[in-house]
């Protein structure tokens, strides 16, 4: 399988680095393509943790489970205004880290990724400040997104994506909030489409080895797409935020 051909996007080169910290306002795409695959990701406003326990980080799963689930089948209906987005768009690979997340979605109907992602981050955002008893803006302005434009680049992407705990010395193999386990054939859901990712490799264990491999180098595939530095080694100090009874 190959990528469906999109505009290339012209951005500036960056380095392939994980860092936690600032994250530069560039890469806001207007325009999403079908059959195009993006890499859509946003950091928290003043560079604020907007996942503080297990709990927030599993309610943005729910949240991303809640549109991308087909027919809602084993699912249980908490959202009265639900909107069925399984076959419009998607989901390819996903990680979320205390301050910010990564999303790689491939678009299947004009407008699917612009409505996944309203309903998702608003709905996170409401979820965010009823609990801890905050009002405003959660993410700093609009998501970025960069679109992927070869089969190589998402390879390479998705690695990317899946060693960001590391930066925090977290276990990849383990870390509960990211689609690595499903790579790994360790997980499977419905709402996660990990296959186009999968058949270039050939299965899970050459998918592993390439993970595994320290000499394989990313940077001067992944500068094309602009993947942004995250520069700073620590989470920013923000005010602890009280849960609301």
């Amino acid at each position: 399988m190959t990528l469906a051909k999109v505009k290339p996007l012209i951005l500036e080169a960056g380095s392939f680095k994980v860092y936690i910290g600032s994250m530069p306002s560039r890469n806001v795409i207007k325009k999403f393509y079908n059959g195009g695959t993006y890499h859509a990701y946003n950091r928290g406003v003043e560079k604020r943790t907007v996942f503080i326990d297990d709990q927030d980080y599993r309610m943005f799963i729910y949240y991303l489970r809640l549109y991308l689930t087909p027919d809602l089948e084993g699912f249980e209906l908490r959202q009265w205004n639900h909107r069925d987005l399984s076959r419009s768009i998607d989901l390819i690979s996903y990680c979320l880290m205390p301050n910010h997340y990564h999303l790689i979605l491939r678009q299947l109907k004009e407008g699917a990724i612009t409505e996944l992602m309203r309903r998702v981050v608003n709905g996170y955002t409401q979820y965010f400040n009823r609990r801890w008893g905050r009002i405003g803006t959660l993410f700093q302005g609009s998501y970025k997104a960069a679109s992927v434009v070869s089969n190589e680049q998402l390879m390479h992407l998705s690695k990317y994506i899946h060693i960001n705990p590391l930066a925090i010395g977290l276990n990849i193999s383990s870390y509960p909030y990211s689609s690595y386990k499903a790579y790994l054939g360790e997980d499977s859901h419905s709402w996660l489409r990990i296959g186009s990712v999968l058949e270039l490799f050939g299965g899970f264990e050459q998918y592993k080895i390439f993970m595994n491999d320290e000499a394989i180098k990313s940077s001067h595939i992944l500068s094309d797409i602009s993947i942004e530095d995250f520069k700073g080694s620590t989470l920013a100090k923000v005010e602890p935020l009280k849960r609301q009874v």
